[in-house]
C-alpha cells in the first residue's frame, strides 16, 4: 500500500489511528482501490511500531467466479534519527486467490515538521515471495499463471496537515489530513521482465491519543 507518513515518531505511550484509502493504476490498464487501517504506538519518542491491514480490489476483473481481493497484514517500525528524517522497516504478509505471499520492506521519510502544512517524500523498497502458489487466470480464455518473486520500489510526495496545530507542540490530543501521490515500479520473475508501473493516489487521517 501507498505509505502516507511524515518523520516524526510518536512520544512514549501515544497511541494513532489512522484510515487510509487509494486508488491504484497501472500505466497498461489494470486499476484497483485499496483500504488500509494502521495503528501506531510510541516505543520510546524517537520510535514507534505499527500494524496495519489492507484489502487490494482489483476494480476491472472480467473473469467470472473469481475474487480479485488481496487482504494484507504489516508490522513495522520507524525510527527518527533527524528531525526531518526517519528509517522504516517491516514485514508483511497476506493472501488471494493466487496463494500466500510474505513482503519485507524498507525505506525512508524526509518531512519538513511543522504546526501547520508538512511536505513529506517516502521511499521504500521490497519484495514480495510467495507461497502455496495457485494458478490464477487474469483474462477469460487465457491460460493460468503462477504468482512470481516480485521485487518493488517506489516513492511518494505528499503533505501531512495538522487539524489541531497547537496540539503539535502541546503533547495533546492532535489530527491530521494526508495526501499523497505515488509511483511503485514492480519487477517479476527475478527481473527477466519488463518492469510494471503503478501510479497512486491515496488520502488518510489519523487521531493521536
Amino acid at each position: 500500500m501507498l505509505p502516507l507518513e511524515s518523520a516524526a515518531t510518536l512520544q512514549k505511550g501515544e497511541v494513532g489511528v489512522q484510515l487510509e484509502g487509494a486508488e491504484h493504476g497501472a500505466i497498461l490498464g489494470v486499476s484497483a482501490g485499496s483500504g488500509t487501517v494502521r495503528v501506531r504506538y510510541g516505543l520510546d519518542g524517537e520510535t514507534d511500531a505499527a500494524i496495519e491491514g489492507s484489502i487490494l480490489a482489483i476494480q476491472n476483473d472480467d473473469v467470472p467466479n473469481s475474487n480479485p481481493d488481496v487482504f494484507t497484514m504489516r508490522l513495522g517500525v520507524k525510527r527518527q534519527l533527524a528531525p526531518w528524517f526517519s528509517v522504516t522497516g517491516g514485514l508483511g504478509g497476506g493472501g488471494s486467490a493466487g496463494g500466500g505471499f510474505f513482503s519485507p520492506d524498507a525505506g525512508f521519510v524526509l518531512a519538513y515538521e511543522n504546526p501547520y502544512f508538512v511536505p513529506l517524500f517516502t521511499a521504500r523498497v521490497g519484495c514480495s515471495v510467495p507461497f502455496d502458489r495457485q494458478l490464477v487466470v487474469v483474462d477469460e480464455g487465457s491460460p493460468g499463471v503462477l504468482p512470481p518473486l516480485t521485487v518493488n520500489a517506489g516513492g511518494t510526495m505528499g503533505f501531512r496537515i495538522p487539524l489541531s496545530p497547537a496540539a503539535e507542540t502541546s503533547g495533546h490530543n492532535r489530527a491530521s489530513f494526508l495526501a499523497g501521490l505515488g509511483v511503485t515500479s514492480f519487477w517479476y520473475g527475478g527481473g527477466t521482465e519488463s518492469p510494471q508501473a503503478v501510479v497512486s493516489l491515496a488520502l488518510g487521517g489519523e487521531v493521536v491519543f
